[in-house]
């Protein structure tokens, strides 16, 4: 089995720091945790190709595509985020390439992926106009991250109300840009999420 390296760019010392901190806090996954959202969307794609996941954390969403058939890069800020998303990979038995990048400034490469999924991160100035630009004419989108009404979540650990969505605004970043197929918002729900599959017509 062969893997590919961790390749990194230049990124703020203090932001890869305080992700590698809070990673290392936590207990290492031994199982592979879907997304519910990611699942669903999958069934109305009409195959597989070449997928990025955008802040991939410990990488299950990109080890789950892998499974799939999906041919995945990942990024994340976090070195040791990808180093949990790399065991991950090799103890399902597939590949996924990972590096580390800012997801805030990364220039995402153009007309490259047939889907790219973002979750739980959320950057409103040029991300949407990256992710666009790198799908192909027919690629997918597929997106979920909190609201601010997770801030009324005992223990929730995003303090800041700008690194959430206020009402609606998922479908209001990304309607502009591409098709939407698909649209909830569950503000007001046990899980305070907006979640979003779109496509790229042109």
């Amino acid at each position: 089995m062969i893997f590919h390296p961790l390749e990194t760019t230049s990124l703020p010392y203090e932001d890869r720091a305080r992700w590698n901190a809070r990673y290392g806090q936590r207990r290492e996954p031994e199982q592979l945790k879907v997304p519910e959202w990611l699942t669903e969307c999958l069934e109305w794609l009409p195959g597989t190709g070449r997928a990025l996941d955008v802040a991939c954390g410990e990488g299950h969403v990109a080890v789950a595509l892998a499974r799939l058939g999906w041919q995945v890069d990942a990024f994340d800020i976090s070195l040791e985020a990808l180093r949990r998303a790399r065991r991950l990979a090799a103890r399902y038995g597939v590949t996924v390439r990972l590096f580390s990048a800012d997801a805030y400034s990364y220039p995402l490469p153009e007309n490259r992926y047939d889907l790219i999924t973002v979750f739980l991160f959320l950057e409103r100035a040029t991300l949407p106009y990256r992710i666009v630009r790198s799908l192909r004419v027919g690629g997918a989108l597929i997106y979920e991250t909190f609201t601010r009404e997770a801030l009324d979540w005992p223990g929730f650990r995003i303090s800041n109300p700008a690194h959430l969505l206020g009402p609606n605004e998922l479908l209001t970043l990304y309607a502009p840009h591409l098709r939407i197929h698909r649209f909830r918002d569950l503000s007001r729900t046990r899980r305070p999420v907006q979640s979003l599959l779109a496509f790229r017509d042109t």
